[in-house]
């Protein structure tokens, strides 16, 4: 299990960001931060250096993928995640995804129950939550 269980949801559109972060709450001792544009993900990023960051493409002030870069720079040996939840799921925008730093990339609308188990795997919680099976991830 990491041992920062925090994890920052950066999404200017309070419809995505709002549910997301209730949905990553259920987790058992999962402390969530938001942003709700780039830039503040990134100053968040670096001050709390979260387990993980799911970062938007396309927020105001700095885009996710200049966003991500930055918090790479800033990370060096840090290992938490970034992963693009994104509705830009071409090839070319998961390769530059890939090129910046990111580690996932998750098309919206996405499948709550997938993203959990994916957190879950993350975190190390496979199997904290009995009842929820954990599924093998795509």
């Amino acid at each position: 299990m990491l041992q920062n269980q925090t994890i920052l949801i950066a999404d200017d559109q309070a419809h995505v960001r709002l549910p997301l972060e209730y949905l990553v709450r259920t987790l058992p001792g999962v402390r969530v931060v938001t942003a709700s544009n780039g830039r503040q993900a990134v100053e968040l990023a670096v001050a709390q250096r979260p387990a993980l960051v799911l970062l938007d493409v396309m927020m105001p002030e700095l885009d996710g993928y200049a966003a991500c870069r930055q918090i790479r720079q800033a990370w060096a040996n840090h290992p938490g995640q970034i992963w693009f939840v994104t509705a830009r799921g071409s090839t070319l925008d998961t390769d530059q995804a890939q090129e910046v730093g990111a580690t996932r990339c998750i098309t919206k609308p996405f499948d709550p129950d997938r993203i959990l188990t994916l957190i879950r795997e993350h975190l190390g919680l496979a199997g904290s939550m009995p009842g929820q099976p954990l599924r093998k991830s795509a």
